[in-house]
């Protein structure tokens, strides 16, 4: 029986089975180290003919100490498993609100963060603000948005447990349920959108067409030709100044009559005094071999390369682009009848 009890206190299989009073006397000590009161003693027993009452009276105390035990026993496992449950279920609880309280702090800091634009001054500021937002939305809010969704099974994760233990549903604290949770990064959404907007906004700000003028160099050539041919210093050149100081700075014309054409249309004074001045001469000098970037020049340099081919450029005469360039022509420019390409109208559908 003390075997069965507390094999950690006697270990009947280790019993010398020869030694009858050793182990008696043994069984009695143990017995009475776990509160069982010593009725008999081995004398008392190690003989022919024991007093059966007295055994059996004794044996009782045993079957009573014992039952007593299990009692306990049941009760301490019983206590324990509500014990176990009930601080699983408190740390739990604790930690979804730790998390959430987490989450929400996070959030706080950055509607801070996006409320207050500065984008700076100048474009470099204006390019770190933009890339700024970019390093915050790959890296930094991806694993909040994960830390949401994991708090968020947690905290369903508590409630089966409750129901299946038939326990009653953990109530959140005001402010950290689910739905609080998703209002903040609601909330966040629209400060994070006004955020880019102004961003994008101010990073425009600093966009401008690159004029690609005349070169320093540029500029004293052109006027230093003008003042070689203008023979009289009067600072106007007649057409014989004009067309020779053009041809100094090999600006060439198809016939007569266009090159008649560009001198009437810059010329000023009547027709006694006519003469191109300093600054129309650098003003056609500008617009003729400064990159403006604009549909007209663009056209005319086409219109260059193809020999003034009524707005139209052979396949032959795309030779002086690279083959990918070629192609692109090839693959967006209408394509005529005789198999040249309209450059007029792709270059308009490049511009608004």
């Amino acid at each position: 029986m003390i075997h069965k009890h507390h094999p950690d206190r006697l270990d009947y299989h280790s019993l010398d089975q020869k030694d009858a009073a050793g182990n008696l006397k043994l069984a009695f000590d143990v017995a009475e180290s776990l509160g069982i009161p010593r009725l008999l003693e081995v004398e008392d027993v190690n003989q022919d003919k024991p007093d059966e009452r007295s055994i059996m009276t004794y044996v009782s105390e045993f079957f009573h100490a014992f039952a007593n035990a299990n009692q306990a026993e049941a009760a301490i496992r019983r206590c324990k498993k509500f014990l176990d449950f009930a601080r699983k279920m408190w740390d739990a609880q604790n930690e979804y609100e730790t998390r959430a309280q987490a989450l929400l702090d996070w959030i706080g800091l950055q509607d801070q963060k996006f409320s207050h634009f500065d984008a700076g001054e100048t474009l470099e500021d204006a390019k770190e603000c933009l890339s700024f937002f970019r390093r915050y939305v790959v890296a930094d809010k991806p694993p909040k948005l994960g830390e949401f969704f994991d708090v968020c099974a947690l905290l369903a994760e508590i409630q089966t447990d409750l129901k299946v233990n038939h326990r009653p549903a953990y109530v959140p604290p005001q402010g950290l349920l689910p739905a609080d949770l998703d209002a903040a990064f609601a909330n966040l959404n629209i400060i994070e959108v006004d955020y880019t907007n102004q961003a994008r906004a101010h990073r425009f700000t600093f966009v401008h067409a690159v004029d690609s003028g005349l070169s320093e160099d540029q500029k004293a050539e052109y006027k230093a030709s003008f003042n070689h041919f203008d023979a009289n210093k009067n600072g106007i050149l007649s057409a014989t100044e004009f067309k020779a100081a053009l041809v100094a700075v090999n600006v060439s014309f198809r016939d007569e009559n266009e090159f008649k054409a560009l001198f009437n249309s810059l010329s000023t004074g009547g027709a006694m005094n006519a003469g191109v001045g300093l600054d129309a001469y650098m003003s056609y000098m500008y617009n003729r071999n400064a990159d403006k970037d604009d549909a007209g020049q663009v056209k005319d340099s086409f219109a260059t390369l193809s020999g003034g081919n009524n707005n139209s450029i052979s396949d032959s005469q795309l030779a002086h682009f690279s083959a990918d360039e070629q192609q692109f022509i090839r693959n967006r420019a209408p394509q005529n009848a005789d198999g040249t390409y309209n450059f007029a109208s792709f270059v308009d559908s490049n511009y608004a």
